[in-house]
């Protein structure tokens, strides 16, 4: 049964893989234990309904290896996320990308990555919160991309958990 389910995870990351040839796509690495995460949901809701419909393919990628099929699903029901999500079953995006952290944002077209990092500045280090956000750089990243300018800001340090890679 192993063997099989993991089978159906490389056949699904392989046809997202196929079909990011030559979109643009924005990949979520998330943890759904991780509290920063669990922050996040609405704003990643936000630039969903804001930059879906202007041919922004999104992706939410668990790359921690105790997260189960029914973690997952029950991380996108309670957070209300709009967009699929998908197990990293042997850390392929993970290290492709080189994910440090969840949430960690990386927007790509083809095989360029064009931003990687925070979503914004509202964590500036682990358990410390700002009042109020003041940089809301992978916001700007898609908005310059889609006008056809350069990023800004083409990477930022994220903050969140870390992802125990497997080697």
């Amino acid at each position: 049964m192993k063997k099989y389910l993991l089978f159906v995870h490389l056949i699904i990351l392989s046809a997202f893989w196929i079909q990011a040839q030559d979109s643009l796509r924005l990949y979520f690495f998330l943890a759904e234990d991780c509290p920063i995460c669990r922050y996040y949901a609405g704003e990643m809701q936000q630039l969903y309904a804001d930059f879906q419909r202007e041919g922004v393919s999104f992706r939410g990628v668990f790359p921690v290896k105790t997260s189960s099929q029914r973690s997952i699903e029950s991380f996108q029901q309670s957070h209300d996320i709009p967009f699929p999500l998908v197990k990293d079953v042997n850390q392929f995006l993970t290290h492709k990308y080189d994910a440090q952290v969840t949430p960690e944002a990386i927007l790509t077209l083809g095989d360029s990555v064009l931003y990687r990092g925070r979503i914004d500045d509202r964590f500036d280090r682990p358990g410390r919160q700002r009042r109020h956000v003041t940089q809301h750089e992978l916001r700007d990243a898609l908005t310059a991309v889609l006008a056809g300018q350069p990023v800004p800001l083409r990477e930022t340090q994220a903050v969140g958990c870390f992802i125990t890679k497997q080697y």
